[in-house]
């Protein structure tokens, strides 16, 4: 199912960067009908971007994701009507970064890359690279070390 998912997700990608009209809203709106999860066709991801349990999982806008992104069950990464500096509204999050079930990632920040935001956090500032973010609002608590980034590399945290 997740396959599915993020298969039918690339298709309406190409569809609306090859400019195809209405089908990329169309099967957004039936990726959304067979897994709850709301994906917009106009986000960027890279490489070995993993929804583990996909249910409520919603993404909007022009979010851009770097590679080795891991999303967990009902989070939100979205835009929240402010604007940065260099135009942006929506999240840019770097690579390896795991955001953890039920987080909320709102408006024009900057997620560092090696970053685990923990369960239930809501991440409305800049995050840096190297960090855990946990709470309401979302607070880094502490830098990960050598050890966890390089476990967070590891293949086997992104099989299925």
């Amino acid at each position: 199912m997740k396959r599915l998912i993020i298969g039918l997700y690339m298709l309406s990608v190409k569809m609306y960067h090859n400019k195809v009209p209405v089908l990329p809203g169309l099967l957004s709106k039936l990726l959304f009908l067979i897994s709850s999860c709301d994906l917009s066709y106009k986000i960027s991801v890279g490489n070995e971007f993993k929804l583990t349990h996909p249910t409520g999982v919603v993404i909007g806008g022009n979010t851009t994701f770097g590679d080795r992104v891991w999303v967990a069950q009902n989070v939100t990464v979205g835009g929240n009507f402010g604007r940065s500096k260099d135009g942006r509204s929506f999240p840019t999050i770097g690579s390896n970064v795991k955001i953890m079930c039920g987080s909320v990632v709102a408006g024009p920040v900057k997620i560092g890359n090696n970053v685990v935001i923990g369960a239930n956090s809501v991440v409305t500032k800049d995050i840096p690279s190297g960090s855990v973010v946990s709470g309401v609002p979302g607070k880094v608590i502490r830098e990960l070390t050598e050890v966890e980034i390089s476990m967070m590399k590891t293949k086997d945290l992104f099989a299925d």
